[in-house]
């Protein structure tokens, strides 16, 4: 890699990635240059940058992010040869990536015609049906009313899935199980697509119940070259997020194995794929699969990939970008093997008193689980943190490996259980901590058949001393009070109206996902304290109803 060359990384979400790639390239001698917003100042991906610079002055935070000119400027201004959009924002953007090329600068990833036809999930799909991969019933193009909505479940039933067209990461993604769902989810799903990605059209597919979910990495050159570094199961998820994710997938029949690696890498060979990304299928209950999308990005998990393939996935993006060809680098499909099996938990900043919703605050006190086999991939956590309302809740990715599932189970378990945190409050006056692990340990048990398997339980891991005290205001019967640190999207009832018990009443925004705050109680709505747009500390009141 040309020693000279700056590499030039927007912030998203807790920032890991940002401080994975940075690592990558002081490893391989490349300058670094981050970009941050007003509200981040204090965020770590600055300070381990070699040079960082303001965006967005005025502009919230995410959108701050979204800002296409003033990244571009940036990279102009301070002689950056190449950026890495991490993940989030505008990682799937093909008007971003064409507006590198514009610029002159390289943007780590597939061209943007790449990233356009992938990015539209409708369009990949299409793609995915001319390469021979089996699709889950769904619609042709994005939806933009509901009234297509509601005419596709007419005719295939439910359960369906609205899924954003242009984004993934459970963005935009509601399940509906029954007509008088439809509308408010439809909603919903547009809301926050359009907040998520800047365009809020959707898709809508029949619905698998209990799916796998298995994506397979790929890696691939400038000169036609695709190889698969095998699976992940990341079937663990909480409201379509990835929670757990396992490599390689266990209990996977071989042949099955075989169908989805070659349909990624024949997908992919059919667009030109450049770069990293993963193609995601769903398999059912029969061991029949299905393309869910592709992912034009590094993912969140591609951790587990490393530690079994021993491929430093963000070093062959570099090279990839400055072209160099797969074979150069020594990866070859035959190269590729298995070694041992990789857990990867995600710890995230969540309360249990108010079913999981994101927490925020300063985090006072951390102390990690480290070891023999236990990898770390964090950027917030450490003591005096700041854990934002504007990003995803994750605070630190904890990664364990061993030669077999048992022993890498084993490592995480007590990783996990070693990890000491406090803080993490609503507001000062709230002395209680509401901090959580909200993860999965796994055990080996075996099934009916007798053969072993990997059996998944919940378990929500109190890291250090909870102590939760409702404020009064809770205990008021009729006063309903915001469950999280949010802002409000749309407040759905007005003062006089009469309400039903579990009716929704107002919709806030967290970390990207949105909340519906439904009614205690059947009453009349006495009095309304906030409109859209107004920001809200956890407990704030809302409103108020009167029997």
């Amino acid at each position: 890699m040309n020693k000279g060359m700056k590499l030039s990384l927007f912030f998203f979400f807790a920032g890991e990635i940002a401080i994975r790639v940075f690592r990558a390239c002081t490893e391989l001698g490349i300058r670094t240059v981050a970009v941050y917003s007003e509200q981040d100042t204090g965020q770590m991906h600055r300070q381990k940058a070699d040079e960082a610079y303001l965006i967005g002055r005025g502009l919230p935070p995410v959108a701050a992010y979204l800002h296409i000119p003033d990244i571009i400027k940036v990279a102009k201004e301070n002689d950056v040869d190449a950026i890495h959009p991490g993940y989030g924002f505008l990682s799937e953007r093909s008007d971003f990536a064409q507006a590198c090329a514009d610029a002159g600068v390289r943007f780590i990833g597939p061209a943007p015609e790449v990233v356009r036809k992938m990015g539209d999930k409708v369009e990949a799909r299409a793609i995915a049906i001319r390469a021979g991969v089996p699709v889950v019933p769904g619609t042709d193009a994005p939806i933009s009313s509901l009234q297509e909505a509601q005419e596709f479940s007419n005719n295939y039933g439910f359960p369906i899935i609205f899924k954003a067209a242009y984004g993934g990461g459970g963005r935009g993604m509601r399940v509906v199980r029954e007509y008088e769902e439809l509308e408010e989810n439809y909603q919903r799903a547009y809301s926050e697509a359009l907040a998520a990605f800047g365009n809020g059209a959707l898709f809508v597919e029949k619905f698998i119940e209990k799916p796998r979910h298995i994506e397979v990495q790929i890696l691939g050159d400038k000169y036609g070259n695709v190889i698969h570094l095998y699976e992940r199961d990341c079937s663990i998820q909480r409201r379509h997020q990835k929670v757990v994710e396992v490599a390689p997938a266990t209990q996977l029949d071989p042949h099955l194995r075989d169908r989805l690696t070659a349909d990624s890498v024949n997908l992919a060979k059919l667009v030109g794929y450049e770069n990293a990304g993963t193609v995601e299928f769903l398999v059912d209950k029969h061991g029949k699969h299905y393309f869910i999308e592709v992912n034009s990005r590094l993912q969140v998990e591609h951790t587990v990939t490393e530690e079994i393939t021993d491929v430093d996935l963000v070093h062959a993006q570099l090279r990839i970008c400055e072209g160099r060809s797969l074979p150069e680098l020594g990866l070859k499909q035959d190269k590729i093997r298995i070694n041992g099996y990789a857990i990867q938990c995600r710890v995230t900043t969540e309360d249990p008193a108010r079913g999981f919703q994101p927490d925020t605050g300063r985090l006072e006190v951390f102390r990690s689980g480290e070891g023999m086999g236990i990898r770390l991939d964090s950027a917030s956590a450490f003591q005096g943190a700041i854990i934002s309302p504007h990003y995803d809740s994750l605070l630190v990715k904890v990664i364990s490996s061993g030669k077999d599932l048992p022993a890498a189970a084993a490592k995480m378990s007590r990783a996990l259980a070693e990890f000491r945190v406090r803080g993490v409050k609503v507001r000062p006056r709230d002395h209680r901590c509401k901090f959580i692990c909200s993860t999965l340990l796994s055990k080996v048990c075996s099934n009916e058949a007798g053969s072993a398997t990997l059996l998944f339980f919940l378990c929500h891991v109190l890291l250090q001393e909870m102590h939760f005290h409702p404020k009064a205001l809770k205990d008021v019967r009729g006063q309903v009070g915001a469950p999280m640190p949010g802002k409000v999207v749309e407040v759905k009832v007005k003062e006089g109206q009469k309400v039903e018990k579990g009716q929704p009443l107002c919709v806030l925004s967290a970390m990207k996902m949105e909340t519906v705050v439904n009614s205690p109680l059947s009453g009349t709505v006495a009095k309304v304290y906030v409109k859209a747009d107004s920001s809200l500390e956890g407990d704030d009141l809302i409103l108020e109803i009167t029997e």
